[in-house]
């Protein structure tokens, strides 16, 4: 397993790991077997949905999906009518939402659909969006160093009335304490013909502001587990108020934060409470613009 995948082992993820004595496949959530159990779980999740498309405003309005992954929020923004524009860094992601295109159901979507592979730290796009959105807490994905350049670069895409919205995972013990916690949950799942025993486990440690979350995934045939395979990715928990300064110091400013009440049934049953909370965006005038670049999918 490379180093950087060692590292990003904490807590019962690792102690898995090494029961195994390191004889199972481990992989960024990310990457090739990551983005398909991630496809195949999240496929048909509906937290957050309701209350971004609520916030984005009535359609036809052109919307930037950073960190779009295999379309979980995409579809839903397709089939109410907006026109989206989707970034992510995972060619892996992107392939099965390219697939999900081809789906009967989704007859129509491939004209109000284009897609970049890039890094929503350093995109230039050459248009602006009336609405930028950010799923999944994927912003606190970013290291800390990052996020003043994807900040800027959001800055860099929005209409003058255009809104950022971004969910934002915090965890109320991150201020108060510095002792490392863990949330587990196994959950029995089944893709396709295949049967999973999937444990999600969540290790944060509040003092170094790190989060290792990882799924272990367990392919169970006939009764008998046949393959193990880990796969995780680390991120980067932050205060309320620190990223509200970071989104200042970019140009921006907030315009509202609410904590999100529908699904979440994960964290709904986590021993360790955690909120989510929907961040609307706006600029802020007057500030400097900055620019960035990107790559795009063929």
């Amino acid at each position: 397993m490379p180093q950087d995948q060692a590292s990003s082992l904490l807590g019962t993820s690792l102690a898995v790991y090494n029961l195994f004595d390191g004889a199972i496949e481990v992989d960024d959530s990310y990457g090739e077997g990551g983005s398909k159990l991630y496809n195949a779980v999240t496929m048909h999740e509906g937290a957050e949905i309701n209350e971004l498309i609520g916030a984005a405003g009535a359609p036809p309005r052109s919307v930037l999906e950073l960190a779009c992954g295999t379309g979980r929020i995409t579809f839903p923004l397709l089939q109410q009518g907006y026109t989206v524009h989707g970034l992510d860094y995972s060619p892996h992601m992107l392939a099965h939402l390219t697939k999900r295109l081809e789906d009967p159901k989704h007859d129509g979507y491939a004209g109000r659909l284009s897609i970049t592979h890039g890094d929503m730290t350093n995109f230039s796009l050459g248009r602006k969006f009336d609405v930028i959105i950010l799923a999944a807490s994927a912003v606190i994905n970013v290291p800390p160093d990052q996020r003043a350049k994807m900040f800027a670069c959001v800055r860099d895409h929005l209409t003058d009335d255009g809104r950022f919205l971004f969910t934002f995972l915090y965890f109320p013990t991150l201020e108060t304490s510095e002792v490392p916690f863990e949330n587990v949950l196994v959950v029995p799942f089944k893709s396709g013909d295949t049967s999973l025993m999937v444990t999600l486990t969540d290790f944060v440690d509040p003092g170094q502001r790190l989060r290792s979350a990882s799924f272990i995934c367990h392919t169970v045939e006939q009764g008998a587990v046949t393959s193990t395979a880990i796969y995780t990715s680390r991120t980067y928990p932050a205060p309320r108020v620190d990223l509200e300064k970071e989104i200042t110091e970019a140009g921006l400013r907030v315009l509202s934060g609410a904590e999100m009440t529908s699904g979440y049934d994960i964290l709904k049953a986590a021993k360790h409470p955690a909120r989510v909370v929907l961040m609307q965006i706006g600029l802020l005038c007057g500030s400097p613009r900055m620019s960035c670049s990107s790559e795009r999918v063929q």
